[in-house]
């Protein structure tokens, strides 16, 4: 009976309510913080003249439609960034219309993506696979039991996608020469490429924090798909994936991979994990705006 109560309560309740609503807008609000970062390459990646790839003008109709951004004037490029914009806003401040909003960002990331691929990284694709489960997401509490059990399948295909992402990427960088020496951080960090300069010396001058850097990188992501699941020890991790991913993000120079997985991180957290930010957020409102 206790397993068919479950069933029953993942077909015909939405329990994911605030975690949908939470994810939601941690997603579209990670594609603004990256549209901030794409900006200032507008030359290079969107304009008319840009090194993007061309490729030749495509037949088909769909062929069009997602080669969208190949083929216009920097003029149209401006009015597609407009409205994706507007769109990421309205899903982030709004509830109403959020499946339609959701399909309109998922088709229009996908162009852009499309667009800039060269500069894509695999937070990218991650982000399109979790866009997509986003489109079937519901918040409502009185849909259909066929609509409460998609959107409950494709809210725990979000988690699941999170969880094989860092699975295989621990188990390939097992069989990697430099991950299993410890040597991997170092390889990154005297690669121009992917580091930055003043962080990289600094890192660099210590053989011991680059082998710890390294061994650490590898034991979270293969311990997560199993310390996500317990309850006393899920909190902290996330929290510790989120100060990984800002070393990515600040160190090795990947924003969008970094911005991208700390979103989906919010597919994990429940409302009671996040409340102790209350009280900060209490705190700074004092601060900034201090009463008589």
């Amino acid at each position: 009976m206790y397993l068919v109560d479950k069933v029953l309560r993942f077909v015909s309740i939405n329990r994911y309510v605030w975690e949908i609503n939470a994810l939601r807008k941690a997603l579209y609000i990670s594609l603004v913080i990256n549209l901030l970062f794409i900006l200032p390459s507008f030359g290079i990646l969107l304009s008319d003249h840009s090194y993007a790839y061309q490729g030749v003008m495509p037949t088909s109709y769909v062929s069009k439609a997602l080669n969208l951004l190949l083929f216009t004037s920097d003029f149209q490029t401006i009015l597609y960034l407009v409205l994706y914009l507007t769109l990421l806003v309205l899903g982030v401040f709004t509830s109403k219309y959020s499946r339609s909003i959701a399909l309109l960002i998922y088709i229009l990331t996908f162009i852009l993506f499309n667009k800039i691929n060269a500069a894509t990284t695999g937070g990218s694709f991650l982000m399109l696979l979790v866009l997509f489960f986003n489109i079937f997401l519901t918040i409502k509490k009185n849909n259909s039991e066929y609509s409460l059990l998609i959107s409950n399948f494709m809210f725990w295909a979000i988690r699941f996608q999170v969880v094989f992402m860092y699975l295989f990427s621990g188990w390939f960088k097992l069989s990697g020469e430099y991950w299993g020496s410890g040597n991997a951080l170092e390889a990154i960090l005297l690669d121009p490429t992917y580091s930055t300069p003043f962080f990289a010396s600094f890192l660099l001058s210590s053989k011991v924090i680059t082998v710890i850097g390294t061994y650490f990188a590898l034991a979270y992501q293969l311990l997560f798909p199993i310390l996500v699941w317990v309850k006393q020890l899920k909190k902290p991790l996330l929290f510790a994936g989120i100060l990984f991913h800002l070393f990515i993000l600040i160190v090795v120079g990947i924003p969008d991979f970094a911005i991208f997985v700390v979103a989906t991180y919010f597919a994990f957290f429940k409302k009671e994990d996040l409340s102790c930010l209350e009280s900060y957020k209490e705190k700074v409102i004092k601060l900034i705006l201090p009463t008589k």
